[in-house]
């Protein structure tokens, strides 16, 4: 998982003019579409997170899934708190899909095309959460054996109490959600070359008109005479 969360200057560079976007591979671990690993838990909520890799729209998350029924899935996007857990109040998701439950058995993808993506900032860190109102299911997850930037965390009920997913071993064993997350990037307007500096010789024009002005008897007719000869070409 290529990962890791402000995003007040995100409008700015998504409104560029000459900026341009595109749809690409943003934060993920592993193969999603492939679970050789798995976490399984009776907790029906799931969260990992990540960094972003670039500044833009995102427009779709991928997980690894089994269903224990055919409930809906919810799967958002959330900002973390100071201590890098999801963010679990009701009001903090950046973006919220419903997803249906896979029609086929065992491991499967499970894909998230946001309706009205979240606005990311490249090098924040943010979250993805996957849940359910209240069935279990399980997640496909990478082999410790791989690191991958970020965390996964477990919480379920009586309240939104996060865990790392992480066995009592020592040293203890964690491991990461598989994920794809993508992003309609927006490319920053680029740079205006310098503007190169003035090579032209002086012609000398200016420093002539201003000796002819001291010559000029009447401090106010010298005066005009300035204000003349500084509109000339140095």
């Amino acid at each position: 998982m290529v990962l890791a969360a402000p995003i007040a200057v995100v409008a700015s560079l998504l409104l560029a003019t000459s900026a341009s976007a595109a749809d690409v591979l943003d934060a993920h671990c592993g193969d999603p579409t492939n679970a050789i690993n798995t976490a399984n838990s009776s907790n029906p909520r799931y969260g990992q997170t990540f960094t972003a890799l670039n500044t833009g729209q995102l427009t779709s998350a991928t997980v690894n899934v089994s269903k224990s029924s055919d409930q809906t899935f919810s799967m958002e996007i959330r900002p973390v708190d100071i201590s890098g857990v999801p963010d679990a109040s009701a009001s903090s998701a950046l973006a919220t899909e419903s997803v249906p439950a896979p029609a086929s058995g065992g491991f499967v993808p499970l894909t998230a095309n946001f309706s009205s993506p979240a606005s990311v900032v490249a090098g924040q860190l943010y979250a993805l959460v996957v849940e359910r109102t209240t069935d279990s299911f399980s997640m496909g997850v990478e082999d410790p054996a791989v690191l991958c930037e970020g965390d996964m965390w477990l919480a379920g009920p009586p309240g939104p109490v996060w865990q790392k997913n992480c066995t009592p071993d020592m040293p203890p064993v964690c491991r990461d959600m598989l994920f794809t997350i993508h992003v309609n990037a927006v490319e920053p307007p680029p740079t205006p070359p310098p503007t190169p500096p003035n090579t032209t010789a002086p012609t000398g024009q200016r420093a002539a008109a201003l000796a002819k002005c001291k010559k000029k008897k009447s401090k106010q007719k010298r005066k005009k005479c300035k204000k003349r000869a500084n509109l000339l070409p140095v």
